[in-house]
């Protein structure tokens, strides 16, 4: 017990230390090629405006729309780039957790593009193609179109949408992965420091749905805030602060609710007892 006591301890100086380099992290613009190993996130900006890549009003919800809008720095402005497949990847807003998706009711030359929670489907797949020096193609896999701004407008807050594939910079994007340690320039490079850490809350667990209430943890990772508040394999999660777990979605979709340090209280039935635990998020 104090082996694995010390081994924690010793694995969350280690977080705090790379929280507080990512903090300080830099852009890197990519050019040539994308590689999804690159940085956990990206910053993704339109050519002929100069304007990112971002949600309307940095909501929450199914359906926001995606826009061009000048960098603040927000989660909003941040996506993964997630492979699914030879050169194909899910776009994936950092504050919501959802999918960058081709609205499939549009008709026409082009269709909007918004946010929607992440499934299999094609609309939501998508290329990364080189289009000479440091700009991509974004190209929708389900229609071939290219990710661009409606009517090549420069204004703030404009809809991004995609269309048929020009040569015109209103569909050419730059990608700038956020590097977590200082990084040297080189010719070419395109450096600006954000103003937020690059952070998403973590519990540390897997589940399985039951067939009643709550949902049986499957497996609990070493040192991580599950496993420091004593969530043990076995234990049926009831509910977390108070709001009834019915699937591990319901676990995902609290967890992103809350940042890094946040608490939350989980009730568990463990063996006939029912226990509260108190757990603190941690940084992933």
């Amino acid at each position: 017990m104090k082996q694995t006591l010390v081994l924690c301890v010793a694995a969350a100086v280690l977080v705090v230390t790379v929280l507080g380099v990512a903090s300080s992290a830099q852009f890197v613009l990519l050019g040539s090629s994308f590689l999804t190993d690159s940085a956990p996130f990206y910053r993704i900006t339109v050519e002929h405006s100069g304007l990112c890549l971002d949600v309307e009003g940095a909501q929450m919800m199914n359906g926001a729309r995606a826009i061009q809008r000048g960098w603040l720095g927000g989660s909003s402005q941040l996506w993964e780039i997630r492979p699914v497949g030879a050169q194909t990847y899910r776009i994936v807003n950092l504050h919501s957790g959802k999918c960058l998706s081709v609205n499939t009711t549009s008709q026409g030359d082009s269709a909007d593009v918004r946010q929607s929670a992440c499934h299999g489907w094609a609309g939501q797949l998508w290329r990364i193609d080189p289009a000479g020096g440091q700009d991509f193609r974004i190209v929708s896999v389900q229609s071939g179109k290219c990710l661009g701004i409606g009517g090549g407008s420069a204004a703030e807050g404009a809809y991004v949408q995609v269309l048929n594939c020009t040569d015109g910079p209103h569909q050419l994007w730059r990608i700038e992965a956020a590097a977590a340690n200082p990084y040297v320039p080189q010719s070419g490079s395109y450096l600006v420091a954000p103003s937020e850490p690059f952070a998403r809350a973590y519990l540390g667990i897997t589940c399985q749905t039951t067939i009643g209430p709550g949902v049986i943890v499957a497996s609990v990772a070493p040192c991580s805030p599950a496993d420091m508040a004593d969530l043990r394999i076995g234990d049926i999660i009831l509910n977390i602060n108070g709001q009834p777990i019915i699937s591990c979605q319901d676990i995902e979709r609290l967890v992103d609710m809350h940042q890094p340090g946040d608490f939350l209280m989980v009730q568990i039935k463990r063996g006939d007892a029912s226990t509260l635990l108190n757990v603190q998020l941690g940084w992933r």
